[in-house]
């Protein structure tokens, strides 16, 4: 009986979880991400291929940017110091109290990432966020993941799992 009970228990969970996410799929950009099934998702939103809104205060978003001068680089060639350096000069001069506080690089889903995370004061709150990085097929991906301190215990997680099944597709 304990052996039912505890194989039913599993299929509940599995089941729960299975059908609790949204795949996110580009065609154009060629990657798909997975998703809560609760976050509001708005493709080809304010110049990103998507956006995720967990709440008012947290959200994940998805830039692609093509470009000429990243033909035949990818994400190991690519001078992300260069990018940092004018990335911190320009969050600095916009944001209150921006500080860096952390870099490196990272592989998500067998693809090689550079993480940038910062935290800075926005609307009169600390805001934490992190930007993950690669290139591939002259096209530069950004995964940016942010909410207010107040939450970051309650999604630093889940954003950590929603990058981690970011995938190219052909």
């Amino acid at each position: 009986m304990k052996k039912i009970l505890s194989a039913l228990f599993i299929l509940i969970i599995y089941t729960s979880v299975f059908f609790s996410q949204q795949v996110f799929k580009s065609d154009e950009h060629k990657f798909q991400i997975t998703f809560p099934d609760d976050c509001r998702l708005y493709p080809d939103y304010s110049g990103a291929a998507v956006i995720a809104y967990f709440d008012k205060n947290a959200s994940i978003n998805i830039i692609v940017k093509e470009s000429k001068k990243l033909k035949n680089t990818g994400p190991e060639q690519y001078d992300y110091a260069n990018q940092v350096d004018s990335m911190i000069k320009l969050y600095g001069s916009t944001f209150k109290n921006f500080k860096l506080n952390d870099t490196g690089y990272v592989s998500l889903s067998d693809i090689k990432f550079f993480r940038l995370s910062y935290q800075c004061d926005l609307l009169d709150k600390v805001f934490w966020a992190s930007q993950y990085f690669t290139v591939k097929d002259s096209k530069m991906y950004v995964l940016s993941t942010g909410c207010f301190e107040s939450d970051i215990e309650k999604y630093r997680q889940v954003f950590i799992d929603c990058v981690s099944t970011f995938t190219f597709i052909e």
